[in-house]
């Protein structure tokens, strides 16, 4: 209970509600600024948000529809040779394969897992001209983009309100510098001739 009656003169102090005499213009000023900024990151998180989720669904759902591919059956030409994942880091490889297009057959390279042998029997996806190419985002894909626009919209409002506080600030501590500049130019002769 002390905590919340400890917090409202807080806030008055903090955001220059009070009568204080020695409150300059400046720390008034700096004091609604960053009230505002408070007050409006609400409702530009909430606006940012959802702009960035409409544009990872549209994106995403415009990229899989740009991409035309076509899922065909291709055969291994060669074996890919087994390799350890923890010593090369690789958990695949590429090796010559064959698929039919259009009624010929096509021959390029293909990203296999290392090990799968001659003769074997994989699903590729190719482009409306043939040529191999990754598979297109799958659901899962589309619902990490949204997450990440829901958990970095927020971050990204936060990070602008900052720096524009910063930027803010910075005139008003050039002014408050000039006036301690001033006010020391005109106070400190004295002080120093009683040395």
């Amino acid at each position: 209970m002390r905590s919340w009656t400890r917090l409202g003169p807080w806030l008055v102090r903090r955001f220059a509600l009070d009568r204080n005499p020695l409150r300059r213009r400046s720390d008034r000023i700096e004091a609604w600024i960053l009230l505002a900024m408070i007050v409006a990151f609400v409702p530009l998180t909430i606006l940012t948000t959802v702009s960035a989720i409409h544009w990872a669904e549209q994106h995403g759902s415009r990229q899989r529809a740009e991409q035309h591919l076509q899922e065909v059956s291709a055969v291994l030409l060669q074996a890919a040779p087994a390799t350890d994942p923890a010593v090369d880091g690789s958990v695949s490889m590429q090796v010559r394969a064959r698929w039919p297009v259009n009624g010929a057959t096509h021959v390029g390279d293909i990203a296999v897992v290392p090990g799968t042998a001659r003769g074997t029997t994989v699903q590729i996806w190719i482009t409306k001209k043939g040529n191999a190419a990754p598979p297109p985002l799958t659901s899962a894909q589309m619902d990490a983009r949204v997450v990440a626009a829901i958990v970095l919209a927020p971050a990204a409002v936060a990070l602008a309100l900052w720096l524009m506080l910063c930027l803010l600030r910075w005139p008003l501590n050039r002014s408050r510098l000039a006036s301690w500049a001033a006010s020391w130019t005109s106070v400190g002769p004295r002080w120093t001739q009683r040395l």
